[in-house]
């Protein structure tokens, strides 16, 4: 198993996109969870099919580029792909929620989730709810790998 580091997207990566890099971004077909609120935070899961790192690189690029989630305060994105040789490679980025990366993980590798990538966006509503987050989170998720499947 390989654990690969990616980090968000900043400015300067969406800007300096050639149009051939902008075209696949543009293509990324994604499917989205229905909006989950608790105690005015708001929690929205994005999916993709991924097969290689370049891919969920594409995918993180387009949500983060999206309108609807290019304001929230948290874009949480876990994946997980089996290469050709059969090797699966898996990470994460909390994008500083901190703990949420590796709960999702965890919740794709026990359900034997492959070749997608999730980001879990955040709005954060000013009243911290704990660990409930992570459940609200889970069910975001849930909702979309089923929907990838």
């Amino acid at each position: 198993m390989y654990r690969d580091k990616l980090y968000p997207p900043n400015a300067e990566d969406m800007l300096t996109m050639d149009e051939k890099e902008t075209g696949k971004v543009e293509e990324v077909q994604t499917e989205t969870s229905a909006s989950i609120s608790e105690a005015g935070s708001n929690f929205i899961a994005v999916g993709a099919n991924t097969s290689s790192l370049n891919e969920v690189r594409r995918f993180y690029k387009k949500v983060s580029v999206e309108p609807k989630y290019a304001m929230c305060n948290h874009r949480i994105l876990v994946y997980r792909h089996r290469d050709e040789e059969g090797k699966i490679h898996q990470g994460y980025n909390d994008d500083g929620e901190h703990g949420a990366g590796r709960k999702l993980l965890e919740y794709l590798t026990r359900n034997n989730y492959v070749n997608v990538g999730i980001v879990v966006t955040r709005w954060y509503g000013g009243k911290h709810i704990g660990p409930k987050r992570f459940n609200l989170m889970e069910d975001a998720l849930s909702q979309v790998v089923a929907k990838l499947k």
